[in-house]
């Protein structure tokens, strides 16, 4: 199931796949086995599914963001045919954190060709209609006024330059 389904400016459906921020281990490292290649990689498949199944889900689609309230100005926007959608992946500061070489998962799970190979991934993936945005939540689920976001611009490149 998608985590979270959004909709942008012109109307176009946004996935958005959410990850929990790692658990200590008692060896003091940390325990989480989700990767952003997996967060991309499931975004992507839901994000294929919508637009292979467009011609049958715009009409539902359009029919929610009635129901919303989103104005028919957005709504007029949404074309016939779907190329393709954004993708999110996000995730607290720790899940990012935890995939920086300054950790021990950072520095012995992934090195710089995979990197390198996740980066062309991604650009790949744009280049079909898919561009991916990663985003830093901080703040306390809670607690939502205190929630805030952060745009990851330079992820992935920043681990490989």
């Amino acid at each position: 199931a998608i985590d979270l389904l959004g909709v942008d400016r012109q109307g176009i459906p946004v996935v958005v796949e959410l990850k929990r921020g790692p658990k200590p281990t008692t060896d003091g490292r940390t325990g989480g086995s989700e990767t952003p290649l997996r967060m991309v990689l499931e975004a992507a498949s839901y994000a294929i599914a919508i637009r292979k199944t467009w011609p049958h889900f715009r009409n539902a689609w359009i029919d929610r963001l009635r129901d919303i309230g989103i104005t028919e100005d957005v709504i007029s926007q949404i074309p016939t045919n779907l190329s393709g959608l954004p993708l999110v992946a996000a995730a607290p500061a720790s899940f990012w954190i935890d995939w920086l070489p300054v950790t021990a998962k950072g520095r012995n799970k992934v090195g710089r060709n995979a990197w390198e190979a996740f980066a062309s991934f991604l650009d790949q993936l744009s280049r079909s209609g898919f561009p991916t945005v990663f985003i830093s939540i901080s703040g306390n689920e809670k607690d939502v006024s205190g929630l805030a976001i952060q745009p990851l611009d330079q992820f992935p490149q920043q681990l490989i330059g």
